[in-house]
């Protein structure tokens, strides 16, 4: 109704809140790569990380292990895991995609001390604890970051 709209439009949050030409023109940039599937899984990293199959996450997660092993030697256990990966977060928690991730076990200092020194790190390196076991799931892992993870985790579990 008439007398609704003019409330709306009369309430200082509608200017506050109002999206802009550049806002409106990154909206229908996105909505056009959704018209096509291969496309927009190829460009947006979120839908391509949400729809990257178990076996590409199993050739991430070996890469990575690799990596991981040739810097840190005998500083911690790593080894791969078949886990799940939760995209949805607080959004959709009972989203579960199969993944494998690498497991670490430091030797010299606690999974707490280790989750607290990455995340404190330049740049921060975001994992999870599952029992004793610091967890990376590769589903997230863009190109050239093992290698910052392998030599973070050398740093701090070497003491370099």
């Amino acid at each position: 109704k008439k007398e609704a709209i003019n409330r709306i439009k009369a309430n200082p949050l509608t200017r506050a809140l109002r999206i802009d030409k550049l806002t409106l023109g990154a909206l229908e940039a996105t909505l056009k790569l959704y018209r096509d599937e291969k496309r927009a899984v190829r460009e947006i990293p979120t839908l391509r990380m949400l729809t990257m199959s178990y076996d590409q996450t199993c050739k991430k997660a070996a890469a990575l292990e690799r990596q991981i092993k040739k810097i840190i030697h005998t500083a911690a256990q790593v080894k791969l895991a078949d886990l799940e990966s939760r995209p949805g977060g607080g959004s959709f928690p009972e989203l579960k995609l199969p993944t494998q991730c690498v497991t670490i076990r430091p030797e010299s200092m606690s999974v707490a001390r280790l989750e607290k020194s990455l995340r404190k790190a330049s740049p921060a390196i975001i994992g999870r604890i599952e029992g004793d076991r610091y967890i990376l799931d590769p589903r997230t892992l863009q190109a050239g970051q093992n290698e910052i993870i392998s030599i973070t985790l050398g740093k701090i579990l070497l003491k370099k």
